[in-house]
């Protein structure tokens, strides 16, 4: 797997535990579902009120319907039987949600051009250090 990470220089106050827990998350997804050859890309950019962290995925994706249902608590796409084989309590992406909230952030998920899923997490009105 190729893993590729862009960003530019953002800093800003957070708590390191709920900061860290939303990264891992999010990148604990795209490593789990991309396949062994497949490719990662991670972008932090910031913005003048803000920064973006985007992840890039060439997994398998998902449909609309998922996308609706994935910050649902104890949710997994494909339920316990997922193509990937991967263990999990569909907690993830609640955790995300929750995080996002405190921050007033917003997230997106679309379809990648790199075929799988794009995650992007908006922080705005954050004060840079």
């Amino acid at each position: 797997m190729e893993v590729t990470f862009f960003a530019d220089k953002t800093s800003f106050s957070a708590n390191p535990v709920t900061l860290t827990t939303l990264i891992a998350n999010l990148l604990s997804n795209a490593i789990k579902y991309t396949p062994k050859n497949g490719q990662i890309i991670i972008k932090l950019v910031p913005s003048n009120d803000g920064f973006s962290w985007q992840i890039d995925d060439s997994g398998a994706g998902m449909t609309e319907e998922q996308k609706e249902r994935i910050f649902n608590r104890f949710y997994r796409v494909g339920g316990d039987q997922h193509p990937s084989g991967e263990q999990g309590a569909g907690l993830g992406m609640a955790i995300v949600q929750h995080i996002i909230a405190i921050y007033g952030a917003s997230i997106h998920l679309a379809n990648s051009p790199l075929g799988g899923l794009t995650v992007k997490v908006t922080f705005t009105g954050v004060k840079s250090d």
